[in-house]
Formats: structure tokens, sequence, C-alpha cells
């Protein structure tokens, strides 16, 4: 009998894709959504909120680990109170491991929120009974399918994102998210660390728009997008002060060039190869804004 694995926030863009690994490597998978219900096959899923830990723990009756994606819960005190309420889920239902998707970068002695809450958060999950791993992403090749990035690319030819042209990022698919998820959950070694995980590569804004521009056959020019403009525009899609904290990531990422560059061998005890932005580029369509 394969392994169970419980997935929180299956119904979002990461928890979707580390659920879909899972899946793919052959485990049975128990997704907590608020609604008990989501879209992918071969998979169960179970309704608690996640500050709930009674109903969490039902939820992980029974399963070998969790894979607690921390959602981007801009309200003071929410993601610890998840956290919190994860970690004494997991311990009542008896897991083996605990893992943690920091889901945005962590840059320690950084005190703003964006990157404050995560590292509390992180401490209280390293804190409790269950052996647990910390994985802490870089910025997602995937943002550039977002709403908000996709269309302009495709009818403007313009890559716009909030950082300097010149900035490396190590980029991280989330595709590629889940298989260090899988990783996390496999290797025995792993128990008690923090993964700083990112792309194969360091890669700036405009050689970005130089891939994009040779898979769309025209040329796709780099616009840094202002800090101001971008964290108004998550202000009035999500409230404040979601749009003011995410900002606050990218300016720290601006005025310290190196923040978002990974050595992959940080994590190479997971045994991970991650995509390149050339392959995820390659695999998606960048003609039409609804693909």
């Amino acid at each position: 009998m394969s392994k169970v694995i419980v997935v929180t926030g299956a119904n979002g863009a990461q928890g979707s894709a580390i659920t879909q690994l899972f899946v793919q490597r052959g485990y049975q998978v128990r997704a907590v959504t608020r609604s008990g219900a989501g879209p992918i096959n071969g998979v169960s899923y179970a309704a608690a909120d996640l500050s709930d830990a009674d109903a969490l723990a039902r939820a992980a009756d029974g399963a070998d680990a969790v894979v607690f994606t921390s959602p981007l819960d801009h309200r003071p005190g929410a993601r610890e109170r998840m956290a919190e309420a994860v970690v004494t889920a997991a311990g009542r239902a008896g897991v083996r491991r605990l893992v943690l998707d920091t889901a945005v970068p962590v840059f320690d002695g950084y005190e703003s929120p964006v990157s404050a809450v995560p590292r509390r958060v992180r401490e209280i999950i390293l804190g409790g009974s269950i052996p647990a791993v910390v994985l802490q992403p870089t910025v997602y090749m995937d943002n550039l399918r977002a709403d908000w990035a996709l269309p302009t690319i495709a009818r403007d030819a313009v890559f716009a994102y909030p950082l300097p042209p010149e900035t490396r990022a190590s980029w991280i698919s989330h595709r590629t998210l889940g298989e260090y998820a899988v990783a996390a959950v496999e290797s025995a070694a792993a128990a008690g660390h923090v993964f700083d995980i990112g792309g194969a590569t360091a890669i700036t804004g405009l050689e970005i728009a130089e891939l994009l521009s040779a898979q769309a056959g025209r040329t796709v020019a780099y616009t840094p997008i202002p800090l101001d403009k971008f964290a108004a525009g998550l202000n009035q899609a999500f409230g404040a002060p979601a749009g003011d904290d995410i900002a606050d990531l990218y300016r720290y990422a601006a005025n310290n060039p190196a923040a978002l560059v990974r050595n992959p061998e940080g994590a190479e005890v997971l045994g991970v190869s991650p995509e390149s932005f050339t392959d995820f580029v390659a695999r998606h369509e960048w003609s039409s804004p609804g693909v």
C-alpha cells in the first residue's frame, strides 16, 4: 500500500503542484481545502480550516506525512496560529514527517512582516514534536502565467515585473517545488533542516525576456514595475497590507542583489534537479493571454 500524504492548500497554485507530484509518484494524497473539494483526479479531499487543530487532526489521521504550505494571510498572527494548529494536529495524528513550504523567500535579519512572519512560522514548525523539513523557495517562474503578467506578455510583448532589469534570481517553478516536497518527505537525512530552494541558475529579467522572445518568435521587452504601483495594485486586488508586504520582498531583493540567488548544492541532499527557465518557457504557450 502506498503512503498517505496530507497536503494543505491543495486548491492553490503551490499546493496543487505539490499534490500532483505526489500523485504522480504513486502516493495516496489527502488534500485539505476549505470546501473539502477539488479538481485533481485520484485525490481524496478533506474539509478543514488551517487554524482548526481538531479538524486538521482528523484529516491527518492515518497519514505518514503532512505538507503544509503557509498561506499568504496578512492578518496579524494568522499564519503563526495556523502553524501552531498544524503542529498540534500532526502530533495528535502521529505522522512521521512534517514539511513546511514557506511559500515566499525568507531573509534572515530582515524585519519586514514579509520575512519576519515566515521566520516565526518556521520556528513553530521546527519546534514541534514531529521531525520537520522547511522549504524556503525563491520567486516563481509560474508568476509569468498569472493574470497580471501573461496578458501583457502575449498582447503587448512586454514582460513586466517588480525587479530591476539586471537583478539575478534563481527562479523556481511550481513543478520543481513539488519535486522538493516529495524529496523532503522521502529523505531521512533532511529532517530538522531548512533548505533555501531555487532554480538551476540565477537569471535576470532581461535574460528572461530573451527566452520569451525566442519562444514567441518576436521581441519581448522587459519593463520593471515601480514598487509603489505594484503594491497599490495588489492592495486593490487582495486588500492592504498584502501589496505593501509583497512589495517589501522585492524592495529587499532590489537593494540586496544576491538575496534571490541560490546555490543548488545547498539542497543537494534532496537530490532534485531543478527545472531551468529555458525548459519552463518551452513547455508553455506565450502568444495567447488565456493559455
